[in-house]
């Protein structure tokens, strides 16, 4: 209870700091009463969350033994132990009030996910998107396996969470033009986590979009300041590090079962979302956008091939949450997608028959990619929770072929698609 009455005290600072009305907008602001629905569902999923490693019997409930040793290894190790936002809190409260690692580590843990879940409600109704829309993309961050499933081998969150919530923070921050918050944020996204530098590309062209008529001095020194600042501190901090860095693509692919497992943590880490993403990506490719739009059709191009490619190149890519920090992108597009998708069958498929022959349609396909998830990934080499795994790959592989299906056989479909594209980029 204490953990959550911090949580939300900081909440009440974020709402000082964000602002109760993020913007003005055809949807109106944010008031105090809406944040209850974003609340409810947060904290309705991270019980759900916290039921599921409970079922799957996930690292949370290794003995206190293996939690010191992990405590031990973020302090100690190279380059864990320049990370500071987990470690540091734990270590206060272990030794200053004798609290346990392991319950005081998932203490911390939830209350960012339940931080993280409200920061990015308000960054969707930033862009715009309306609540129920927004409420739909927290369902959405928050079902996503390096969430739902954040601390089952192979994934060990640690530090992650931090990186999110601080990266939609900054973001947030940069379509309010508020760009001195939006600089700090970004830089102890960077500072929690040193992947978030690959989000600096999507970060500088956002503050190029939202800076209008500054003078372009001030520009540059928006831009590049976390940049510099943190490059500063890392090349203080670095030290050498693993000598085989750039050989994980070879390790990552040595062998027929390394290969499907890693393919499945790519395709695991956003599911169906990838297809209906870069679907949403194409169309908006010859579309006039205005800056929001812009800001996440570019941070989409300029984050995920890069990040992709890192994780297979330079890391081991079974640990589902570093394909993750474009989420940020990702899942607003894939909502550009799917608002159409739910207009067009709340429209035109409203009759009993043909919800039937719907329903009918996406059990069959359940039930095929169900098979096919087992044949394809009939065992995991290295992951906890193999049955949900095969049951989370056959949910979205579904919603993937279902979406698809109709976005191809339906030109109504298309059409009320190209009327929302139409009234989010003008």
């Amino acid at each position: 209870m204490s953990y959550l009455i911090f949580c939300l005290a900081i909440l009440q600072k974020y709402d000082i700091i964000i602002g109760v009305s993020v913007y003005n907008c055809q949807y109106g602001s944010l008031t105090k009463r809406e944040i209850w629905a974003p609340l409810f569902i947060t904290i309705l999923f991270l019980a759900l969350s916290l039921i599921l490693h409970k079922l799957c019997n996930s690292t949370m409930w290794q003995d206190h033994d293996m939690w010191d040793y992990r405590l031990k290894v973020h302090v100690d190790a190279y380059p864990f132990g320049i990370r500071h936002f987990t470690s540091f809190p734990i270590l206060l409260m272990r030794d200053y009030f004798g609290w346990p690692v392991r319950e005081t580590f998932f203490a911390l843990q939830f209350s960012l996910g339940l931080c993280l879940g409200l920061g990015f409600y308000y960054y969707l109704r930033a862009l715009n998107f309306n609540k129920t829309w927004s409420n739909v993309g927290l369902v959405l961050l928050l079902t996503a396996y390096p969430i739902m499933g954040a601390h089952f081998e192979p994934v060990f969150t640690w530090d992650d969470f931090w990186a999110y919530l601080f990266s939609v923070i900054a973001f947030t921050f940069i379509i309010r033009r508020r760009f001195i918050y939006a600089g700090l944020f970004f830089l102890l996204g960077c500072l929690a986590r040193e992947q978030t530098i690959f989000l600096f590309p999507a970060y500088a062209l956002g503050v190029f979009f939202y800076s209008g008529d500054i003078k372009w001095y001030k520009k540059i020194i928006y831009m590049f300041s976390p940049l510099l600042l943190w490059g500063a501190y890392y090349v203080n901090v670095a030290k050498v590090g693993d000598p085989n860095r750039f050989k994980y693509l070879t390790l990552n692919f040595k062998s027929f079962e390394w290969a499907r497992d890693n393919v499945f943590s790519w395709f695991i880490s956003f599911g169906f979302m990838w297809l209906i993403s870069t679907m949403a990506w194409f169309r908006l490719a010859d579309h006039k956008k205005n800056r929001r739009a812009s800001l996440v059709f570019w941070g989409f191009i300029l984050a995920v091939p890069v990040n992709t490619v890192f994780t297979f190149w330079m890391t081991l890519a079974r640990e589902t949450r570093i394909f993750f920090p474009p989420f940020i992108f990702v899942i607003p597009l894939a909502l550009v997608l799917l608002i159409p998708f739910f207009k067009y069958f709340s429209t035109y498929y409203s009759t009993m028959q043909k919800i039937s022959t719907s329903t009918l349609f996406a059990m069959i396909c359940l039930g095929s990619y169900f098979l096919i998830a087992n044949i394809v990934f009939p065992e995991f080499m290295y992951r906890q929770g193999p049955d949900y795994c095969q049951i989370w790959a056959a949910v979205n592989l579904t919603a993937a072929f279902f979406i698809f299906a109709y976005y191809l056989l339906s030109r109504k479909f298309r059409s009320l698609y190209g009327e929302f594209e139409n009234e989010w980029c003008k």
